[in-house]
């Protein structure tokens, strides 16, 4: 127990000892600046980790806190502590300046260190962050307690070129309850926040103030004048504009806090329109993409589905990005693409990604190629049109399954496989002995009567069936039209009759019953018979009404998607297609006939 507690003092005296070596040190990263630039101050205080140093205020200098670092050791008994402080400081014109030496309680004062702010090139100058601008109005010796400023990064950009809009809040005096902020009204612009920005001190007409920052990118929508109305910020102060140090001053003043409405200036934004030559593919965006392409597989079956997956990434209004232009491949079939947004903050700059996900189904076996997808910006660093490409992507792919795709429907179709059985055996012929009922009718029968011209009549209607089937094989177009509706009428009834764990065999049945059908009315092979096809054909006859365009247009893609995922079907689903198809059929019977 002595040992422990011998430790224990041991232990609090060389901390005593540390904190009473307290030592405190400032450095700058850097002597010269130019005017835009930033400085580093760092202030590391040894010895104690709880003392804290005052910013120094420096006239025409904003001192923003970046942060602090600690370390605690304890060698041989002896406990050491270091404590960094980090500011930044940015200079708002050129000049010298002085460092005034920081103070820490318990440790002497730093010295005072000099820096020195250069005019620097006219570039520098206008990329210098802007100087705030208090509001005009009554101000007690040009220093207001209290005042909110607005300020533009440039007052001249492209159209979608994104522009940086600060709002600053000075304060000079404690406040009372919270802080509200009014954004300002937009005209011919879209916002985009990009959050608090920091907050630090600054020295305005030899007054210390505490600022806060919001920052936000505009987009202008249009060329010419884009309008930014004054943003509001309401603050409670206390009466007087100052609180005392009495505690019933303070009671009293904090009881009826004076309410004030703070406003920024009107701002205004010159857009000028983009130059002349856009590439076909352009996107609008105006900043900097790039882009990739994936699939999730890269071996499949002809009619399999597979995701073709887009990324478009970088700097601009990525929200307004339109998906990229599909590549024209007449043996690959693209469905609608679903998209998703996700927005980041890079630099000072707004920007993120487009994420788009398409099916693609191959619909012909053979090696494959997604060519490269393409997506044009205009950079208005370099102010010239730029385009990103993606990979192109490889795929194989195999012949595909005749039980899930969609058969051939029509003349040269094969025939579904199966043998039903007639008979175990054949049965020898055996002449009765003696006469019977059955010979003795036979043989009247034989005898000449009128009943002979039986076989003549059956004769002439075999010739006549005959002659028929002749010219429907000499015109299997007009045989394929005539039948068609029955054909279709027999796949439908073939659909609904199928239980449902053969759901797949349904939706299939459902979709030769409705290709088959235009694919028998127009004398086209099935497998390649699309939408598109069978609308264009429809419209150059100029028959049927758009509403029943509109239902076969439904029904069709309805039918694509269910084949994909047969799960969805059930027997009122598949019911309520087959209806659908029947008068759909139906109806274009009657317009195609007349």
């Amino acid at each position: 127990m002595k040992t422990a507690a011998l430790a224990v003092c041991a232990v609090l005296t060389a901390a005593a000892a540390a904190a009473a070596d307290l030592s405190v040190s400032a450095t700058l990263d850097n002597q010269r600046v130019e005017l835009g630039d930033q400085l580093m101050l760092s202030v590391a205080i040894s010895g104690s980790g709880s003392a804290a140093p005052q910013p120094p205020l420096i006239a025409d200098v904003e001192i923003y806190e970046s942060g602090k670092s600690q370390s605690v050791s304890i060698i041989n008994g002896r406990v050491s502590s270091s404590v960094v402080h980090t500011y930044v400081l940015a200079p708002r014109k050129a000049g010298r300046f002085v460092v005034p030496p920081i103070e820490v309680p318990g440790a002497a004062p730093t010295a005072p260190l000099e820096f020195v702010v250069e005019q620097g090139s006219p570039a520098t100058q206008t990329a210098a962050a802007p100087s705030p601008a208090p509001n005009p109005g009554p101000r007690p010796g040009g220093s207001p307690d209290v005042f909110v400023t607005a300020a533009l990064e440039k007052n001249r950009a492209f159209v979608n070129e994104q522009v940086s809009f600060v709002v600053r809040f000075f304060t000079a005096v404690p406040l009372l309850g919270a802080t509200q902020y009014d954004a300002p009204k937009l005209t011919g612009l879209l916002s985009e926040n990009l959050g608090a920005e920091g907050q630090g001190t600054t020295m305005i007409g030899g007054r210390s103030y505490h600022f806060s920052e919001l920052k936000s990118v505009l987009f202008p929508v249009q060329a010419g004048r884009a309008a930014i109305g004054p943003a509001f910020v309401t603050v409670q102060l206390p009466r007087g504009g100052r609180m005392g140090d009495d505690f019933f001053d303070r009671f009293f003043t904090m009881a009826a806090p004076e309410t004030r409405r703070l406003h920024t200036d009107p701002l205004t934004l010159s857009v000028d329109p983009l130059p002349p030559g856009a590439p076909d593919d352009f996107s609008g965006i105006v900043g900097a993409l790039s882009i990739e392409s994936s699939v999730d597989r890269a071996r499949l079956k002809a009619g399999e589905a597979l995701n073709l997956t887009v990324i478009v990434s970088g700097v601009g209004n990525i929200k307004s990005l339109p998906e990229p232009k599909r590549p024209d491949l007449p043996s690959v079939r693209f469905f609608d693409s679903e998209s998703s947004v996700k927005l980041e903050r890079r630099g000072d700059k707004a920007g993120g990604s487009k994420t788009f996900k398409t099916v693609v189904v191959p619909k012909v076996s053979g090696p494959l190629e997604i060519p490269a997808l393409t997506v044009s910006y205009y950079d208005p660093a370099k102010r010239a049109y730029a385009r990103a490409h993606s990979q192109s992507i490889r795929l194989s792919v195999l012949p595909g399954d005749p039980n899930t795709a969609l058969p051939i429907v029509g003349p040269g179709a094969a025939p579904s496989p199966g043998v039903t059985e007639v008979a175990s055996d054949i049965l020898y012929l055996k002449a009765p002995g003696g006469r019977s009922a059955l010979g003795d009718t036979l043989a009247a029968f034989g005898a000449p009567g009128p009943w002979h011209i039986l076989p003549f009549a059956f004769f002439l209607l075999a010739l006549i069936l005959d002659w028929r089937r002749r010219i429907a094989v000499a015109d299997p177009r007009a045989r394929r039209v005539r039948h068609a509706r029955a054909a279709a009428e027999r796949r439908l009834k073939q659909a609904e009759a199928q239980p449902d764990a053969q759901r797949a065999r349904a939706v299939a049945l459902l979709g030769e019953a409705l290709t088959g059908y235009f694919a028998d009315t127009f004398d086209q092979p099935a497998a390649s018979l699309t939408l598109k096809a069978v609308a264009l054909r429809l419209q150059n006859r100029e028959t049927p009404p758009a509403a029943e365009l509109a239902r076969l247009k439904s029904a069709w893609e309805e039918l694509d998607l269910l084949r994909y995922a047969p799960g969805g079907a059930g027997q009122a689903e598949v019911k309520r297609l087959a209806d659908e198809i029947r008068a759909l059929t139906l109806a274009f019977e009657k317009e195609l006939r007349s």
